[in-house]
């Protein structure tokens, strides 16, 4: 079973770090660099502790990654990994999290959260 994920560039100190996943996309959206990963659910709890430990330090500037498979969803801080599904009732716990930490409530809709809004989101088919 394959994991989608969004990781935004820009949340990381060190960008190699993103070998660890199959990189499917990219978008530039201003200036933000926005990469549709895919990682193996049976690797992606080692690559997700290897993201967190190459993401920006939370005490300098909040950020998430997120990823999803059918109706699961992992939204990963720099020191905290929530386990959710995709529908937004659920989200709660996250969304207070990131609030807290700084993160504007306009960017914590987690979107796209399914295969198919990420490949209309990228351009693919």
């Amino acid at each position: 079973m394959i994991y989608y994920g969004i990781v935004i560039e820009q949340s990381l100190k060190n960008p190699s770090i993103l070998k660890e996943f199959e990189i499917v996309a990219q978008k530039q959206n201003g200036n933000w660099k926005f990469l549709l990963v895919s990682a193996s659910e049976n690797t992606l709890e080692n690559q997700i502790e290897k993201l967190q430990d190459n993401m920006i330090p939370i005490n300098e500037d909040c950020w998430y990654s997120h990823f999803f498979m059918n109706d699961a969803m992992i939204v990963v801080y720099q020191d905290a990994v929530f386990k959710t599904t995709t529908n937004q009732s659920d989200w709660n716990e996250v969304i207070q999290y990131g609030t807290k930490h700084g993160v504007p409530i306009e960017q914590l809709d987690f979107n796209p959260c399914t295969k198919e809004g990420a490949f209309k989101l990228f351009d693919l088919k």
